[in-house]
């Protein structure tokens, strides 16, 4: 079956892959840590598009209600760590999930769980006016440019990945 032309392709780990179509995020592959962001830990033998809750508020009763499915979002750009996916929107929001023991979802100590199975958004703190452009996975590291050219990183920085001149590991 054809899905239409990718705006970009990778692959994690060995057998994962996630392509970002038209705006809309496809995932297939192992998923034992969460890593398709489809909210379980189901693997995946074909592509099928995520189309979990990103955006929760609560309502008058005050219950969790879902504002916004992540397919409904228009994703410019996808990177994935080694069992961790990141993507971002026009409007330069980050989403991350999937492997996050070291913090590297960059979702800080709001959420310190070792894996988050549904499309989350990042908490790292902008400058005002800045947007997220591009970011990149590692093993358990992220890196994140902004509009203004500005790199934040978070995770592992057992070798000083982060760039941070220090080894010690941020969760955001």
């Amino acid at each position: 079956k054809t899905f239409g032309a990718a705006v970009a392709m990778e692959t994690f780990g060995d057998e994962e892959g996630t392509w970002p179509l038209m705006g809309k995020i496809y995932t297939w592959g192992d998923n034992y840590l969460g890593q398709l962001g489809t909210g379980d830990y189901a693997s995946k033998s074909r592509p099928s598009i995520i189309r979990t809750c990103c955006r929760q508020t609560l309502n008058s009763a005050g219950r969790v209600v879902c504002t916004k499915n992540i397919d409904q979002e228009n994703i410019t750009g996808i990177a994935t760590g080694s069992f961790h996916v990141l993507a971002w929107t026009s409007e330069g929001v980050l989403y991350s999930w999937g492997w996050n023991m070291f913090g590297q979802l960059g979702l800080g100590s709001v959420i310190m769980a070792p894996t988050i199975a549904s499309p989350s958004i990042n908490n790292i703190l902008l400058s005002s006016g800045e947007l997220i452009v591009e970011a990149a996975g590692g093993y358990a590291h992220t890196l994140i440019v902004s509009s203004s050219g500005h790199l934040y990183s978070c995770g592992y920085n057992n070798k000083g990945q982060l760039g941070l001149n220090d080894q010690v590991t941020r969760r955001a």
